[in-house]
């Protein structure tokens, strides 16, 4: 990937306000910080393309230039037995609170045509991810890696115990809604979030 591409998709990634802000949605709270960056990203060895990987790579980027964080850890793969139990994403330090982050990036459509709650409608690319099942994932399986005894072990190494940690979320997100919907205000997301319409073929 050639050092154009990484400075355009690191500027988007900055430009991506977070799916929510102040309340909660589905008991995750967000990981407010001021953002300490430049819009730069000096690091050109990177040739991983999937946007997973690559927004940990600018998260991580953005934390390790704030002068108010330290990132004690990331990327941390939680083994038992040569099994694959998960991946923290990133513990760090934010002034005094030790924090367990989890980093998210999504793409959502707006399908008014689902009849349960806001949060089921906000589906992901062939329907194959919503953002009520993201919440599900990291609350019964992401967060609770940390109090898995293999992780726990980890931390020990680190001298400390998985009692400190906080645990939130950076989940930012680009939202597109039905056309005869783009100048509706959504109750429980970032209104800010939405950067488009679609049309469907009928």
């Amino acid at each position: 990937m050639n050092k154009s591409n990484i400075q355009f998709r690191y500027q988007g990634y900055l430009n991506t306000p977070q799916l929510w802000e102040d309340d909660l949605i589905g008991g995750l709270q967000q990981f407010q910080f001021e953002s300490k960056t430049s819009s730069h990203f000096s690091n050109s060895s990177i040739t991983e393309i999937r946007l997973g990987k690559l927004i940990e790579h600018f998260v991580l980027h953005e934390l390790i230039e704030n002068e108010f964080i330290d990132v004690v850890a990331s990327n941390t793969q939680v083994i038992d037995d040569k099994v694959t139990i998960g991946e923290i994403d990133a513990l760090i330090k934010h002034l005094n609170d030790f924090i367990h982050l989890e980093i998210v990036y999504k793409f959502y459509l707006y399908d008014s045509s689902i009849k349960t709650s806001e949060i089921d409608k906000w589906i992901g690319p062939n329907r194959n991810d919503w953002l009520s099942k993201k919440v599900e994932k990291l609350n019964t399986k992401q967060f609770p890696i940390l109090k898995h005894p293999k992780a726990k072990s980890i931390l020990n190494q680190l001298g400390l115990s998985s009692n400190i940690f906080q645990q939130k979320v950076l989940f930012k997100a680009q939202l597109f809604v039905p056309f005869n919907t783009l100048n509706n205000k959504f109750k429980f997301i970032n209104n800010q979030c939405i950067k488009g319409f679609y049309l469907s073929f009928e």
